[in-house]
């Protein structure tokens, strides 16, 4: 869970989202993403009147996690994917009217606490939302959402 900031224009910013990873060594783990950034418009009814926007994600990629001291870590993650930018969006994204987004990625890095059984992270994130305006075309960049998002994580097996 977390919140940032989106484009211009588009404000705030609340997140949402679950990983499912397999740690390949002490320090290497890879991971599935899904999230949800959605602006306060989209969930709370009484927030001042903006353009209501949401981007949904599928990420694919890994985490790296070194031990600094004690139970606390530092930890990176990049990864890549698809997403879509829901109607009807703001022109911080450069498009008129409400269309999907082709691809996305991600990076975040920040402290980690915990055991080897589970563990909090607090880190910054930064989403990228990218589109292909036409098939001819190489990809632009659309919009970024930056911001604080703290997890909560546990070992299955």
């Amino acid at each position: 869970m977390g919140a940032g900031s989106g484009p211009d224009g588009t404000g705030l910013f609340f997140s949402l989202g679950g990983y499912i990873g397999y740690s390949a060594t002490s320090w290497l783990d890879a991971r599935v993403i899904l999230l949800a950034h959605d602006s306060p418009q989209a969930i709370l009814p009484f927030a001042k009147a903006q353009p209501v926007v949401r981007a949904k994600g599928a990420l694919a990629g890994v985490n790296f996690h070194v031990r600094i001291v004690g139970p606390m870590e530092l930890t990176a993650s990049a990864a890549a994917g698809v997403g879509r930018v829901s109607e009807p969006t703001p022109a911080a994204f450069r498009v008129s009217g409400g269309r999907r987004t082709d691809l996305a990625w991600q990076y975040s890095v920040g402290p980690r606490f915990g055991s080897e059984r589970g563990w909090v992270s607090v880190e910054w994130v930064w989403t990228q939302f990218v589109r292909y305006p036409r098939p001819d075309r190489l990809a632009y960049l659309e919009g970024r959402i930056d911001g604080l998002l703290i997890s909560f994580s546990g070992r299955i097996f």
